[in-house]
Parts: C-alpha cells; structure tokens; sequence
C-alpha cells in the first residue's frame, strides 16, 4: 500500500515536470519576424539601420540593416519588442510590435526628413526719387538713416536749397510754398522749420516736389510747391511761435506777433496776429536864385507815424479719406498820419536881409480796413489724384 502511494506522487511529479518543460519550449520558441520599410510614396527604404529589442531587457537587442527591398528579418521569441529605424534623409522611426504566431510581419513608414537651406534675404528697396505726372515723389527712407530729424531730411533731397531762415528753395529765387498732408500752412517759414525740427526723421511717409504748380495751388506758389506727406498715426500737435523786435534811428519802429497752429487729426486751426508801428520821416531842402540879389530857401520836414494790425485765422475739417473742408478769415487795419512843416524864407544875398519868412503846417490822416473770408471744398476722386475743388 505505501509503494503504491509513493510510485503515484512520482508519476505526478514527473508528469508536473513534463508540462512545465513543454511549457517552456513553447515559449522560447522562436519564429521569423519580417519588418517591411518603406516611405508615404510606397517605395521600399534599403540600407535603414534597425535596431529591436524586448521591453523587459533592453540589453539583448538585435541590429540589421535592410536589404535593396527594404526588408529584413529577425528571429524573435513570442513577446514584446521596441524597434528603432534610422535612415539617411528620413525621420527615425520608434515603435514597439508584440511578436505572435499569427503576427509575423510589420510595416512600418519612414516620413522624409525636412531639410532646411540656407535662408537668402531679398529686399526691394524704392529709388530716391521718382516721376509722377507732374510732380517728382522722395522716398525719405534712404536719408532718414542719416537724419536726427525731418528737416535734415529736406537739407539732403537733390534739388532743394533751404536757406538758414527755413525758406525752401527749388529752381528760382521764390522760396517754395510748404504744404504738410496736402494743407498750406499758413506761417512762416521759420515757424514751419521748427516743426519739422521736432518731428522725427521716420516721420515723414514721402515728400512730393512741384516745380510748376498747377492752377488749384494757390498764386503765391510761383516759386514751387513741397508737399511733407507724414505717415498716419503721426499727430503735430499745437505749435506756435512768438516774435517781436524795433529799429532805432531818428525815429523808432517796433512789431509784435503771434503764430499758433494746431493740427490734431482730422481737425486743425491756426492763429496769426500782427502788429506794428513805424514812423518814418523824410526831409527836403531847396535854393533857388531868382531876380537879381535875391534868393529862395525852402526847408519841408515830413512825419509819417502809422500803426497796422493784422489777424487772420482758419479752421480745416476732414471727416473722411476724401473730404476736405475749410474756412479762412483775414482782418487788416492800417492807420496813420502825415504830418509836414514847410518852411520859406526868401533875402537878400548881398545884405542877408530877410525879405519874407512863413512856414506852413499840414495835417493829414488816412485809415483802410479790410476784411476777407473763404470757405473750400475738396473732394478726392480716385488714387490716381484727381480731385474736385471749390472756392467761396
């Protein structure tokens, strides 16, 4: 009976051993893998590095290079690998596969590698100056680099002269009239000079020069027309400028002013006042010889005091890109007075004896005022520079 029992526990035991054993060597079995490389075309990938190795031991790993079809085989136990693909100009490829009876071959799609050349810079740049119509167009840009300000801008465009009073010169002896944003600007030239002085050089968007105005300028252009174009955004502001001075000789004169010019968007205004005294003078002595010994002597003195005042004012609105509207008021007084002491006395040359003396007083007043005002319109038609203007 106990024989029995102990031959039974080693044929279980024996048997245990045997399925265990088969056990194993189902599992190390090893089966061919195939693994395809190609490219999004279809095309096979040759010479492709492949590395495989099982993911619970990284150290066993397997290496092969692809062959002309892109393929390449590995003999794989049942479990589960990462794969690695290198190639020249393709992207490395990392994938893990599960090695199975039933799955045996594995594709896998190598994306081309984006190769980046070296970048070349083009860079247009306008000329200096160009031809449109009748009006020749700077391009600020190139000198600007050079400038601290606008009007070291306008020192250095071809063409122009600018005097040391501001005044720009272009082919005559008129100095040019100055527009900025397509509007007179009613100052002087100074004044205007300190503008562009303030603004930066990147200011200015284009200069545009009129050597012959045409009939919509206004009269006093004969001497040229710039036209200081400023990009958008850019905002003068409120500008002025305050002047006075006299002269002294026999007789003294002094003059007063007041410029003020606003320009804040689409709304600006401006503001000149003037006044002045002078009192000029002028003097005429006279002898004549007439009948025998006797002798005419005239003496005329001539006072000429006077006062003027001057204000004019304007206002120019632009609700839009291609309305412009704008009134213009000038007020002028001029007063004075002529004021003459003629003198006659008439001898004898001989004797020095005074045969008639008188003087004569004259008194003389004159006054003119006058007033003037304008409204304008003007419209712009298209972007070739066609516009429709009007004048009240």
């Amino acid at each position: 009976m106990q024989a029995t029992e102990t031959t039974f526990m080693t044929m279980n035991r024996i048997l245990l051993f045997c399925f265990l054993l088969l056990a194993q060597l189902a599992t190390a079995q090893t089966v061919a893998v195939t693994i395809k490389i190609g490219n999004p075309k279809g095309e096979p990938v040759p010479a492709a590095t492949v590395v495989v190795w099982p993911v619970a031991d990284s150290t066993a790993a397997q290496s092969k290079i692809s062959d002309s079809t892109g393929q390449v085989v590995f003999e794989l136990t049942q479990q589960l690998y990462a794969v690695r693909i290198t190639s020249v100009e393709y992207t490395p490829l990392e994938k893990t596969i599960s090695v199975r009876p039933d799955a045996t071959t594995f594709r896998m799609v190598m994306q081309p590698q984006a190769s980046e050349l070296n970048s070349v810079v083009v860079t247009a740049r306008r000329p200096l100056m160009r031809q449109e119509d009748d009006k020749t167009i700077v391009d600020p840009e190139p000198l600007a680099n050079a400038s601290t300000n606008a009007y070291e801008i306008m020192e250095k465009i071809p063409g122009l002269f600018v005097d040391q009073d501001g005044n720009i010169y272009l082919s005559s002896t008129t100095p040019a009239r100055v527009y900025i944003n397509g509007r007179e600007q009613r100052m002087s030239a100074a004044d205007i000079a300190t503008i562009l002085k303030n603004l930066p050089p990147n200011a200015i968007a284009s200069i545009e020069i009129l050597r012959t105005p045409s009939a919509r300028y206004d009269a006093s252009g004969s001497g040229g027309v710039v036209n200081v174009v400023l990009r958008k955004g850019i905002r003068i502001g409120l500008t002025g400028s305050v002047n006075g001075g006299f002269n002294q000789g026999r007789y003294g004169n002094q003059f007063l002013g007041l410029n003020l010019n606003n320009s804040n968007g689409p709304l600006s205004s401006y503001l000149n006042v003037q006044v002045s005294r002078r009192n000029s003078f002028e003097e005429l002595t006279t002898d004549r010889l007439f009948a025998q010994d006797t002798a005419l002597n005239q003496e005329a003195l001539t006072k000429y005091p006077a006062n003027s005042y001057y204000l004019g004012y304007g206002v120019n609105y632009s609700p839009g890109e291609k309305w412009d509207l704008g009134y213009d008021g000038r007020l002028n007084y001029n007063g004075g007075r002529t004021n003459s002491a003629n003198q006659s006395t008439i001898r004898k040359i001989s004797t020095g004896q005074i045969l008639t003396d008188n003087i004569a007083y004259i008194n003389n007043r004159q006054s003119n005022f006058s007033i003037s005002q304008g409204l304008n319109a003007k419209y712009k038609i298209d972007s070739a520079g066609s516009e429709w203007t009007t004048d009240l």
